[in-house]
Parts: C-alpha cells; sequence; structure tokens
C-alpha cells in the first residue's frame, strides 16, 4: 500500500525506472502523465504528493508551466526539472511556488535528497507543525535586560 503519489510530467520517460525505485523507497507510488490534460484526468483534489516537470517538454516555460498544474492540483509540491545548461533563478522560481528544481538528466542522490525534503515538508504538515517567530528585541520586551548584562542580587548576611 502507497501512502501518496509522485506524478512525473513530460517526456522524461527514460528517467521512470530509477525514479520509480526511489519513490517506492519512500512508500509512495509513481505516475508518469504525458501532459497537463492526463494530469487532470489523474488528479483527485490533493491527490498528489509532489509533481516533477519538464516545462520544455511541455511547450512552456517553468513560470507558465508553475500556475497551471497548481490550478491541477493545490496541494502537491512542485519541482521543475531543468538542463544543465540552463540559467536557474531560484529566487524567482522559489517566489512562483516551486518547492524545490532538479537538474536533467536526473541523479539518483539528488532525487533521493529531493523526496526526503517532500517526505520532511509532508510530515511537518501533517504534524501542523508552527514555525517560530523571529525573536524580540530584548528592548522590546518589558522587563528584560540587554543582552550581555546581567543583574545580580546581593543577598546580605547579618
Amino acid at each position: 500500500m502507497t501512502h501518496g503519489t509522485v506524478v512525473l510530467i513530460g517526456d522524461l520517460a527514460f528517467e521512470t525506472r530509477a525514479l520509480n525505485r526511489l519513490v517506492t523507497e519512500f512508500g509512495w507510488s509513481l505516475e508518469v502523465v504525458a501532459g497537463l490534460d492526463q494530469l487532470r484526468e489523474l488528479s483527485a483534489p490533493g491527490g498528489s504528493i509532489a509533481i516533477l516537470f519538464d516545462a520544455k517538454s511541455l511547450g512552456l516555460s517553468w513560470d507558465q508551466a508553475l500556475p497551471l498544474i497548481r490550478q491541477i492540483d493545490s496541494q502537491a509540491l512542485l519541482i521543475p526539472c531543468h538542463r544543465f545548461s540552463d540559467v536557474v533563478n531560484w529566487r524567482e522560481l522559489a517566489d512562483a511556488g516551486a518547492f524545490h528544481a532538479l537538474a536533467l538528466p536526473l541523479d539518483p542522490g539528488e532525487v533521493r535528497q529531493s523526496l526526503g525534503f517532500i517526505w520532511s515538508a509532508r510530515f511537518r504538515r501533517a504534524a501542523n507543525v508552527l514555525s517560530l517567530r523571529r525573536a524580540e528585541k530584548p528592548d522590546t520586551v518589558a522587563d528584560s535586560q540587554p543582552a550581555g548584562r546581567v543583574k545580580r542580587v546581593s543577598e546580605s548576611v547579618a
């Protein structure tokens, strides 16, 4: 029994066998679809754990593909795959909603690491863990001492 599905979109059939082995290590299944129409047919709302996609093989740029895929499955973690020679602006990818990115051809070690990130994110989501707020400056906290200064209370013994 699997506990989720990782979807591979695009012309990445040569990557399927190795990716399938890695995905099953996490107890998930792998689905391969050729395009967005097949993803729509496959997808139940929130049905995928992660979606790896090659935007170029879909005839799109990654910034076009990300929102289209997000409309189909709003809960999946999106991982664009790019060629080694592609210029990748990580900040723009993250701002556009990418969870991670992988270079093609897929390296098994990098894929395993990415799947580990997915597992961790999914575990945190399931645990409903709240992120910590930035610590407040001591000056803004009532009755606090500035960093590095310790108030000593001396006791007198009579």
